[in-house]
C-alpha cells in the first residue's frame, strides 16, 4: 500500500507478541486480520489511513469513538483498537466490531504512550492517526487529512481544531491549535494529528512521560524542522475528562520535557518547578470554588486559541453577521450590475431615438422639397 513503511509487517507482527515486562499476561486478539489473515491485497489508489485507537474500560463511549471512525466519508481506512486490558463491558463492544475492526487486542501493558506505540507498529497506511477511547472524529476528517497531504507533500504534521465538550458531549470550548508557541506549552492537539508514516520509522513516544508524552513527541518533530500543516476545519471531538491530567502533574511534566528537550536554563526550569508548586494548591482552591474541574486547564491555555462556549457563540454570531454582509454585499453588486445594464439600455435606445429624429428630418425636409417642384 502507498506509504507504507519499510518493515511494517515485520514490526506488525513483533507488536502483536509483545508482553508487558516479559510477564505473561492474557492476551486477547481479534478483527479481519485475526478472522480472514493479514493480506495488504493490491495497492489503493489512494493512500491508506491508519487509525489507531488505545482505551481502558471505556465500555461507556468507546463505541462512539469507533463509529467515527468506521463511518469516514473517506473509505480507505485501517481501524485498529489497542485495549489495555479493560475489565469492564469493553470487551463485548469490540467482538461487536469484529467483522468491522481491521485488528484489536487486548491485553495489559505500560500505559497509554506504550499502547500507542504498539498501535504505531501496527499500523500499515500511509497517514497514521491516533484517537482515545471517548474522542470522535467528523465524518470529513480523514478526508480532510488525505487532501492536506496531498497539497503540502513537504509536510509530515497535519492538525486542525479540537472541540473539547463536558463528560455529556455538550460543547465546552474550541481549541484552534498552532504549531506557534509550541516551544513554550502544548499546542498541537494528537487527537487531531495525521502523521506520515515514514515519521514513525525514527519517532516513538517517550514513555517515561505518563502525561504528556504526545507533547513532547510534537515538540521533537518541530525542533527537528519538520514542516506541520494546519487543516481549518476542525477535525475532531475531545471530551474532557477522558484522561485529563492534574493541573501540577501535567505542569511539571511540561517543565521536564521543555528541560529534556534543550529549551530551558537550569534557573528556569527549578524556577519554574518551584512556582508551580506554590501555584498548585491555589489553583486547586479556585476549582473547587468555581466548580468544573478542568476550566483552570482551558483558561491555561487561552494563548493557544481554545475559545469558551460564550465566545464561541460570540464567534457564530459574528461568522452570520458577516455572511448576511457578503450577502448583502453581493445584492448591491447585483443591483448595480443590473443599473449598468439598464443605464446601456437607455444609452442604446438614446441613441436610436437620435438617429430615428435625424432620419425622420432629412426625409421630412425631402418631402418638403419635392412638393415645391410640383
Amino acid at each position: 500500500m502507498p506509504g507504507t513503511r519499510k518493515g511494517a509487517g515485520q514490526r506488525r507482527r513483533a507488536a502483536m507478541t509483545m508482553k508487558k515486562n516479559s510477564v505473561e499476561t492474557e492476551k486477547i486478539e481479534g478483527g479481519l486480520w485475526v478472522r480472514e489473515g493479514f493480506a495488504r491485497g493490491p495497492e489503493p489508489e489512494r493512500p491508506l489511513v491508519s487509525v489507531v485507537t488505545v482505551c481502558q474500560n471505556d465500555e461507556k463511549h468507546l463505541e462512539q469513538t469507533i463509529e467515527s471512525v468506521l463511518g469516514q466519508t473517506y473509505g480507505d481506512i485501517e481501524c485498529i483498537v489497542v485495549d489495555r486490558g479493560s475489565s469492564d463491558g469493553t470487551l463485548d463492544i469490540l467482538r461487536k466490531y469484529d467483522k468491522d475492526i481491521s485488528y484489536w487486542v487486548s491485553e495489559q501493558d505500560d500505559g497509554p504512550y506504550g499502547a500507542m506505540n504498539k498501535g504505531i507498529s501496527l499500523a500499515t497506511g500511509g497517514l497514521v492517526g491516533i484517537i482515545d477511547g471517548g474522542d470522535w472524529y467528523f465524518p470529513y476528517t480523514a478526508e480532510a487529512a488525505v487532501e492536506a497531504s496531498s497539497e503540502d507533500p513537504e509536510a509530515r504534521v497535519f492538525f486542525g481544531p479540537l472541540y473539547v465538550t463536558d463528560e455529556e458531549g455538550v460543547l465546552e470550548c474550541v481549541w484552534e491549535g498552532s504549531e506557534q508557541g509550541i516551544e513554550h506549552r502544548s499546542q498541537v492537539n494528537l487527537a487531531t494529528c495525521f502523521v506520515r508514516s515514514a515519521v514513525y520509522d525514527d519517532y516513538r513516544f517517550n514513555t517515561k512521560y505518563r502525561l504528556l508524552a504526545d507533547y513532547d513527541l510534537m515538540l521533537r518533530l518541530h525542533l527537528a524542522g519538520m514542516r506541520f500543516h494546519r487543516v481549518d476545519r476542525p477535525l475532531a471531538w475531545h471530551r474532557a475528562g477522558a484522561r485529563s491530567p492534574g493541573y501540577y502533574r501535567s505542569g511539571a511534566e511540561s517543565y521536564d520535557i521543555r528541560w529534556g528537550n534543550d529549551l530551558l536554563t537550569p534557573w528556569q526550569y527549578v524556577g519554574g518547578r518551584l512556582a508551580l508548586a506554590f501555584e498548585a494548591p491555589l489553583v486547586k482552591l479556585r476549582r473547587v470554588v468555581a466548580g468544573g474541574a478542568y476550566r483552570e486547564i482551558y483558561e491555561l491555555r487561552r494563548g493557544s486559541g481554545c475559545l469558551y462556549a460564550d465566545n464561541l457563540a460570540l464567534k457564530d454570531e459574528l461568522a452570520a453577521a458577516s455572511e448576511h454582509v457578503a450577502r448583502v454585499d453581493a445584492a448591491l453588486s447585483e443591483r448595480d450590475a443590473e443599473v449598468a445594464r439598464l443605464d446601456a439600455e437607455v444609452a442604446r435606445l438614446s441613441l436610436a431615438l437620435e438617429a430615428s429624429s435625424a432620419e425622420s428630418s432629412v426625409s421630412g425636409y425631402f418631402r418638403r422639397l419635392m412638393g415645391r417642384n410640383r
